[in-house]
């Protein structure tokens, strides 16, 4: 019998409905976009990595984080003008409590903060001298802590107490120099 060619001819594969409840789904995306690694979001759900994967990789998924990553990128320059806004506004007492927390967010203000600010002036401008640096952050870090406890008359021994351990530092630095 002669050999009789066969049309072979390809299908589309189907996409299959995922099996997993749609509440688990919707969990599962809201833990992603909140920077969930897949393996914990995982763990937490009780569901296999790979599922995970397959809820993520999902068309209308892979557009709604795209979405929603392009909208939040969006909110960063009406941020930074609101802020720049509030921080050019004669509100002092506004002014400082926005200062503040941009400090507070840079952590600037936190238990080694001032070394980790010294620490990037090192690498951001390596043609200065490490003790010139250091020197010119605490002395800009003293300057800016004495201007606000002069100009909103604040009483605070923390704040005394700063302004005495720059100074010797400042002359230590100075000293060594």
């Amino acid at each position: 019998m002669p050999y009789k060619a066969i049309k072979g001819r390809q299908t589309r594969p189907t996409e299959r409905n995922l099996y997993t409840p749609e509440l688990v789904r919707g969990r599962v995306i809201t833990r992603h976009i909140s920077g969930e690694s897949n393996r914990h979001i995982a763990s937490e759900e009780g569901i296999d990595r790979e599922t995970v994967g397959r809820i993520l990789s999902q068309r209308e998924v892979v557009q709604l984080i795209a979405e929603c990553q392009a909208r939040v990128l969006s909110l960063f320059p009406k941020a930074i003008a609101a802020y720049e806004e509030i921080l050019d506004s004669g509100n002092l007492a506004l002014k400082a409590a926005i200062a503040t927390k941009l400090l507070e967010g840079l952590q600037v203000l936190h238990r080694g903060g001032i070394e980790k600010t010294i620490d990037i002036a090192n690498r951001a401008s390596p043609e200065l001298e490490r003790k010139d640096r250091e020197c010119l952050v605490l002395g800009q870090m003293m300057q800016m802590a004495l201007e606000k406890k002069n100009r909103f008359d604040i009483d605070n021994p923390e704040l005394d107490t700063l302004e005495s351990d720059m100074r010797r530092r400042l002359e230590a630095l100075s000293a060594g120099a």
